[in-house]
């Protein structure tokens, strides 16, 4: 059974009760790593059980013991304590982490951000950048339609001295087992609208696998957001500027190098 107190802390009964585990818990605080792993730092020094300071790191989108090989987690405890959390348990625990790293994001300074990647490829490739693949856990935007669930992923074009005012609109069904970074799941059936902050005009790009009708869409849409404040200043976080720190990381140039690998890790 979990709980959480104040201050980061969290109880944990261990086994029927066998054993209490409470101490504070911690996520990294680099918005843009995807590691997964939330950190449970123990104080029982009144339990004769445990050493006065014991620490165990769990994968949450995993749902296993963190891989860290590093002598300061006790591996061992953490793998015990991973056969005995539930399928609640571990919501419970995405719910946690996802909170602090959604904190993290909120209070990030651009400018601390630094995933050096060539702006050569994005120039001679044209790539889009994806506002969720840059700030991975800035919620997902959502939106329902008769029953099924979309989430939106929005990309937009940093190529030097490009002055469009588009950006292209990724709507595909929510996986509800993929609550952890849910925009980096293979997309088989989805709808692509490019939208123009400019002229607050949309065109249907493509749509494979879906029936929907692109004007209800983007209708509740416009009603859950006013869509050309909110994509506008997405994009001009993006602006063409040799100071923007965002200038400097594109999931799409990510997504080619090191997706596979990502997916290895944290996906299969």
């Amino acid at each position: 059974m979990l709980s959480v107190g104040e201050k980061d802390t969290i109880q944990y009964l261990l086994n029927d009760n066998a054993m209490t585990f409470k101490g504070r818990y911690s996520v990294c605080s680099n918005p843009l790593c995807t590691c997964c792993n939330i950190d449970f730092i123990s104080d029982n020094r009144n339990d004769q059980l445990l050493a006065p300071e014991v620490r165990v790191s769990l994968n949450v989108k995993a749902k296993e013991a963190a891989k860290l090989h590093t002598k300061s987690v006790d591996e061992h405890l953490s793998r015990q304590i991973v056969n005995d959390l539930t399928n609640d348990d571990w919501q419970f625990l995405a719910r946690l982490f996802l909170d602090k790293k959604i904190a993290y994001t909120d209070q990030a300074d651009l400018g601390s951000l630094d995933i050096p990647f060539p702006m050569d490829e994005i120039e001679e490739e044209a790539l889009l950048v994806s506002y969720n693949g840059i700030l991975p856990f800035t919620p997902v935007i959502t939106l329902d339609i008769d029953g099924l669930k979309l989430k939106i992923e929005d990309l937009y074009c940093v190529r030097k001295g490009c002055t469009c005012q588009e950006v292209n609109l990724i709507f595909s069904p929510v996986n509800n087992d993929n609550i952890i970074l849910p925009f980096m799941s293979e997309n088989t059936e989805e709808m692509c609208v490019v939208y123009n902050t400019k002229k607050n005009e949309w065109t249907l790009d493509n749509i494979f696998g879906l029936q929907l009708n692109p004007n209800d869409v983007m209708s509740k849409l416009s009603n859950l957001m006013d869509i050309n404040s909110f994509f506008s200043l997405r994009h001009r976080q993006f602006a063409d500027q040799e100071s923007n720190p965002w200038r400097r990381h594109c999931h799409r140039y990510i997504g080619k190098i090191l997706l596979e690998e990502i997916r290895l890790s944290l996906f299969r």
